[in-house]
């Protein structure tokens, strides 16, 4: 599931890049999408833990609600990547990393549903 979500942000990424014509930047703005990430998601671990293991209350209400920001978060740090890299708004890039990582999800999911 990794590997084709990996794969689908990386091409997307690519042609976007090459679309933009900044293809020569297209290594740098993945490894930072891709670091960030990483980051972010091992910070987001304790929260999901909690979502996991706790029963329904205030502690799991908030561990939802911290998701929901982590994800703004990571949105705005991605929206702010691809501005820079690409000259477009920070909104412009945070609505096509959201496009992009909504694309790889479902085509994850839809491949490997059964599992």
């Amino acid at each position: 599931m990794v590997v084709v979500g990996l794969a689908i942000q990386v091409v997307l990424i690519f042609f976007l890049m090459w679309f933009k014509g900044f293809v020569d930047r297209t290594v740098a703005v993945i490894g930072n999408l891709l670091g960030a990430s990483a980051l972010m998601t091992c910070l987001l671990l304790p929260i999901n833990l909690i979502l996991l293991q706790g029963s329904p209350g205030l502690v799991v209400s908030i561990a939802d609600a911290l998701t929901w920001l982590w994800l703004g978060w990571w949105l705005c740090i991605s929206g702010y990547v691809l501005a820079r890299s690409i000259n477009i708004s920070i909104v412009q890039g945070a609505f096509i990393a959201f496009l992009i990582e909504l694309l790889s999800v479902l085509t994850s999911f839809s491949l490997f549903s059964e599992l």
